[in-house]
């Protein structure tokens, strides 16, 4: 992630998170979907719903990417798609009732570079580069498809 050491602390997940055996290897991702997660609480309809990436490794393993409020992007590895779906950032005092997926198809890059060109750190702006914006530039990159205000939401839910 280049030499700057502020980027390197503020990513929680890093390029080698992947499995130990697996470091070494061209590990790629093979998958891209789009999480939804619905909170609870009487709030407007831009904060009840948070969207956010998930990736499909060659490895079997799950990546969630996710750009926060502060405009930092979090990025972690997990065994699972639920353990992916279900680790999105949210406020402890308004939890989520469930989160969809949308699959938005097969791809084949290399998480190393991937990795490489997450935009850490980018400067949040809520009229264009909100939620939506990021994880839409992430799906454009990795499948060339574009995704709407609405999901296509064809995958699995699950609840917390």
């Amino acid at each position: 992630m280049g030499s700057s050491s502020s980027k390197a602390d503020i990513t929680k997940g890093r390029k080698d998170d992947v499995r130990v055996e697996d470091r070494e290897k061209d590990v790629r991702i093979v998958e891209v979907w789009i999480a939804r997660r619905e909170l609870d609480g009487i709030l407007n309809f831009v904060q009840k719903i948070r969207r956010y990436v998930i990736l499909r490794l060659s490895n079997g393993q799950y990546v969630c990417s996710q750009k926060d409020t502060q405009g930092y992007v979090w990025t972690t590895v997990w065994n699972s798609m639920r353990s992916a779906a279900l680790s999105t950032w949210t406020n402890d005092s308004v939890p989520s009732t469930h989160v969809r997926t949308s699959c938005y198809g097969d791809c084949n890059f290399s998480w190393r570079e991937f990795h490489d060109c997450v935009p850490v750190g980018d400067e949040f702006n809520l009229f264009n580069d909100h939620s939506e914006s990021f994880e839409g530039r992430i799906v454009r990159i990795l499948t060339g498809k574009k995704v709407s205000w609405f999901p296509i939401e064809d995958g699995p839910t699950f609840y917390p």
